[in-house]
């Protein structure tokens, strides 16, 4: 156990390692997205299949939790309310959540819980929801 975890913290530090020099030195990519290609290259070292690709549907759904975060920190709609439009927006896909500061801190939280679900997912979407990233995928 000692030996998965050293390994693991390793690949995260060569992901985040990673992140940071793939914005040296080129034009910059108007449609990249920081976070899931510095996941996409998590997977990758990590000897995984997975690839996830932009979905703009679940950036609307992305969008739609913020929305009903929001009601629920202005006291609009009570927790029951919250839980009831949370599980109707996110029926069938999966969501994970990272309270750390910086893009790739919460690429390598998410990347490793991803790849510990062992679910094949290829589309995502992320945001900022009051105090933390969030994640979807399917």
């Amino acid at each position: 156990m000692k030996f998965v975890k050293k390994m693991l913290a390793t690949l995260v530090a060569c992901a985040m390692a990673m992140t940071l020099l793939t914005a040296c030195g080129g034009a910059s990519n108007d449609k990249g997205n920081p976070m899931l290609d510095a996941m996409n290259e998590i997977f990758k070292s990590s000897g995984s299949e997975i690839v996830l690709e932009h979905s703009p549907e679940l950036d609307k759904v992305v969008q739609e939790v913020a929305q009903v975060e929001k009601q629920l920190e202005a006291n609009e709609i009570d927790r029951m309310q919250y839980a009831i439009k949370i599980a109707a927006l996110t029926e069938n896909l999966e969501l994970f959540k990272s309270e750390l500061s910086t893009d790739a801190a919460c690429a390598a939280e998410v990347a490793q819980e991803i790849l510990k679900s062992g679910k094949k997912l290829s589309e995502a979407a992320y945001g900022t929801v009051g105090d933390y990233v969030l994640v979807i995928c399917r």
